[in-house]
């Protein structure tokens, strides 16, 4: 039983469940419910054609973990995970959680300098990677030219040799290995290292970092531990879903190294002893959609811009989210008011759940769910979660605003993060003394409880669920010696939610292409702006600063939005 406690008529909410925390170690997690559904499907690759029950999972978990200490790897040591989504993948991530390591996740469409900065940033001892994928996405060589002597690096291990026919060169003191090898029989000793690292594993280390963006432009590592996942995964099953168990499944196409795969769906797996059905390595609506209807689907999870791709495709004949009941979660962006009404329409079996939270917060901190009135469920993103607090400040203030009264989102609670890695400042500036962490979004609570998101203090652009900060936009297009000045805003886009914008003041003629490619070798490709507009003042305030909502204003008449 799930209980909402409001204080007054104050913007504070606080949630409980009869169902108490989980004090496990993902570890632990992990062989409670391989020890009771062994023979269960956990994984399954439709593209491979290769599904993984639960004890072949633990097989393999054990023996790439024991393989990954025979590397003289140490507890606390941070691996990064530098693919795209592959059993592989969750493979590595419960073998590091088996091996005492953190895992760090990388974006697979990060460009050298972007992994130069997060090797560095966590120090990344080992990284497990793709070679090459779709022709695209060339792992081997973005990871080789990101690759300095000050790079920390000591061990890379490929998921396949494709790398050897790549501008790939070895580096001193950096050793290379298959991912194959670690999955073979691991030795004995090695096997009983592992075993005495997980007997004094704790549930409060660290266990996980992703990295988010900041106003300052330079990722920060948000670090998370074993209870912060294991739990924030169960309470949206308990709290909101309801039929997530050992007879249901889930379809994976979010990107593993979103908090939204690699704890969402990694961690409702272990929980609850459901499979994980991956339609492709990336993202593919149609595909998607087949995997909807030949796996039965029982739970959906995605960003906005996917539902709708799925959609439009559905619409047009190339599939469909199938007949059966569909528990559909929707997070990284507000979901438009047209999509939702286009999915009920279309698809009256589907109950359509929209969760709210952030990467700092595991992720989810507030959803709808079953119990909820119609009009908490269709116009806000739902109830504060059982065993979080939640309260919206007046930010010069920092006192409890009213009901309906707009300020920011603050949240407490074990879903708060440890802090950024070795990033103490940046820390204290989001995590108060009383525990409370500062998330620089900006809503509002309903009478209900419910919570409205308006805006995002902290100018984010949040594009098709991808959050992207204008300041390592604008620091990258002032390195063009054309350029003197950048600023980047989020404009409206029927697809993505948001694209990128960027108004410049150049003091010789540049194309946009000119500029797009230099962008390309700096950053992932849903930073680079699709908008570009030559300006030869900015509006500023008097004492000095950019005026963005003026910006935001004249690009609907600039860009034809």
């Amino acid at each position: 039983m799930r209980n909402i406690i409001k204080r007054g008529l104050k913007s504070y909410v606080s949630g409980t469940h009869s169902v108490v925390l989980n004090g496990l170690t993902i570890t632990e997690q992990q062989r409670v419910t391989t020890e009771k559904f062994p023979d269960n499907l956990a994984v399954s690759e439709i593209i491979k054609q290769k599904q993984f029950t639960f004890a072949d999972m633990e097989r393999d978990t054990n023996n790439v973990a024991a393989n990954l200490i025979s590397l003289g790897l140490n507890r606390g040591d941070r691996i990064g995970m530098y693919a795209v989504n592959h059993y592989e993948w969750i493979v590595t991530q419960l073998a590091a959680a088996k091996a005492g390591l953190i895992l760090v996740c990388i974006n697979p469409a990060y460009q050298p300098r972007e992994l130069t900065y997060a090797l560095n940033k966590v120090g990344v001892r080992a990284i497990v990677s793709e070679s090459t994928y779709g022709g695209r996405l060339h792992f081997a060589n973005v990871l080789n030219a990101a690759m300095s002597e000050e790079t920390p690096l000591e061990h890379v291990i490929f998921l396949n040799e494709e790398y050897k026919n790549m501008d790939w060169t070895n580096k001193d003191g950096v050793t290379v290995n298959q991912f194959s090898s670690l999955l073979s029989q691991a030795d004995s000793s090695f096997l009983t290292e592992m075993e005495q690292r997980i007997s004094i594993q704790d549930a409060d280390e660290a266990c996980n970092i992703q990295f988010t963006s900041g106003t300052t432009g330079n990722p920060k590592g948000a670090t998370l531990s074993h209870h912060n996942l294991l739990n924030n995964s169960m309470y949206t099953k308990v709290s909101n879903i309801g039929n997530m168990d050992e007879n249901s499944n889930m379809l994976l196409i979010c990107p593993m190294y979103h908090s939204s795969a690699c704890a969402g769906s990694t961690m409702a797996m272990l929980t609850c002893g459901l499979e994980l059905v991956m339609p492709a390595p990336h993202f593919d609506p149609v595909m998607a959609l087949k995997a909807m209807e030949s796996h039965n689907i029982s739970t959906l999870i995605g960003v906005p811009t996917m539902f709708l791709d799925m959609l439009t495709h559905a619409k047009n004949g190339s599939g469909s989210f199938g007949q059966q009941e569909i528990r559909a979660i929707m997070g990284g962006a507000m979901c438009p008011p047209t999509l939702r009404r286009e999915l009920t329409e279309h698809y009256p079996n589907m109950e359509l759940f929209v969760v709210f939270g952030c990467t700092e917060n595991s992720p989810v901190t507030f959803a709808t769910n079953l119990d909820c009135p119609k009009i908490v469920r269709e116009t806000t993103c739902g109830y504060v979660q059982p065993f979080t607090e939640a309260k919206i400040i007046d930010t010069q203030t920092g006192g409890i605003v009213p009901r309906g009264t707009q300020g920011e989102i603050c949240t407490r609670g074990y879903c708060v993060f440890k802090g950024y890695w070795n990033d103490p400042e940046k820390t204290a500036e989001t995590i108060d003394e009383s525990g409370w962490y500062h998330s620089g979004d900006v809503g509002y609570l309903t009478d209900e409880g419910g919570l409205i998101v308006t805006g995002r203090s902290k100018e984010m652009i949040i594009r098709g669920g991808e959050n992207i900060y204008p300041a390592e936009i604008e620091n990258i297009l002032l390195q063009m010696k054309e350029i003197d000045d950048a600023h980047v805003i989020g404009v409206p886009d029927e697809r993505f939610g948001e694209e990128v914008a960027a108004y410049i003041k150049v003091n010789t003629e540049i194309s946009d292409t000119e500029i797009k490619d230099f962008l390309k070798s700096q950053l992932t490709y849903f930073k680079i702006p699709k908008f570009y507009q030559r300006i030869d003042s900015f509006p500023m305030t008097v004492t000095g600063k950019v005026q963005k909502f003026k910006l935001a204003e004249r690009a609907i008449n600039d860009f034809n939005l």
